[in-house]
């Protein structure tokens, strides 16, 4: 979409993963909202949905000028992430954060806290890589403290292939609410992993939330074809293959995963469907 007007009654969008369903405003409304934000996004820009949250926040993109006061280069081109809370007042949107380069941010995703943003990049392989023949488009992965904006952490697994980071929106209280918040991270083809990073106010301050140490991460599922994000229940779905007794022959199985509020966090019924219909998975692309 973009910022000029548009005779455009609604917004259509195409999601390249199919687990992140927008249920988005028209777009007439996002257009004024955008418009009206002074200073925030130029006239004409480019703005992608990125993500959607529990609370219907909207994660959206863009390119723009470089802004922080702590920059080296202010006026070079950088990627920005920001946020349009759910229930608010028309035109209060927000920036969240502004990367360090021009990246294509293709996901994002905010803990219930507003402290940690995680977000997925895509980008053109190195010339090493192009020279050896590797010419598919590389998927990074970011954690980034946000309250306020501080350190950003690669995840380290570049792939040539989709993945996605997603915060859970469990039911916590107390200060577990604000110092503990846990991520899923979807490698397409390899597994899925749950990270849980640990918070606290930075030394000297009692304002602001950045991370203590690396994050705890733990296996949710192995190798899947498939997956489905259902944000509101909390509930992730996987398609993968699993062995048929006794043939030992493989067939295609429905797993579902579901986060709840357990100290700590557990990872309840792991249920098994059989897939009566047939699954052509060949070369299908789920991102």
């Amino acid at each position: 979409i973009s910022t000029r007007n548009r005779p455009v009654s609604h917004l259509y969008c195409t999601v390249r993963n199919p687990a992140m369903v927008l249920q988005f405003y028209e777009t007439s409304c996002l257009r004024e909202e955008l418009q009206s934000a002074e200073g925030l996004i130029e006239e004409g820009t480019a703005v992608r949905i990125v993500g959607e949250e529990r609370d219907r926040a909207v994660l959206f993109t863009w390119s723009g000028n470089r802004r922080s006061p702590r920059s080296r280069s202010q006026g070079e081109t950088v990627a920005f992430v920001g946020i349009r809370e759910a229930g608010v007042a028309c035109c209060q949107l927000q920036v969240l954060f502004e990367h360090y380069e021009d990246a294509v941010i293709v996901g994002a995703s905010v803990n219930a806290a507003r402290s940690l943003l995680g977000f997925t990049t895509v980008a053109e392989p190195a010339q090493e890589y192009s020279q050896a023949g590797l010419g598919d488009k590389i998927y990074s992965s970011y954690v980034a403290e946000i309250s306020p904006q501080g350190r950003c952490f690669a995840l380290d697994v570049d792939r040539t292939h989709y993945q996605r980071v997603q915060f859970l929106y469990v039911a916590t209280s107390g200060k577990r609410a604000t110092t503990e918040s846990h991520m899923l991270f979807m490698l397409h083809g390899e597994n899925i992993g749950l990270y849980t990073f640990s918070l606290s106010h930075p030394p000297g301050s009692e304002s602001g939330m950045a991370l203590q140490s690396s994050p705890r991460v733990s296996e949710v599922c192995k190798a899947f074809h498939w997956y489905q994000w259902d944000a509101e229940h909390q509930r992730l779905y996987v398609v993968c293959f699993k062995p048929k007794q006794p043939e030992g022959l493989l067939e295609p199985a429905i797993l579902s995963f579901e986060f709840l509020h357990d100290k700590p966090l557990t990872v309840v019924g792991v249920h098994t469907a059989d897939i009566e219909v047939q699954l052509f998975l060949t070369g299908y692309d789920c991102t």
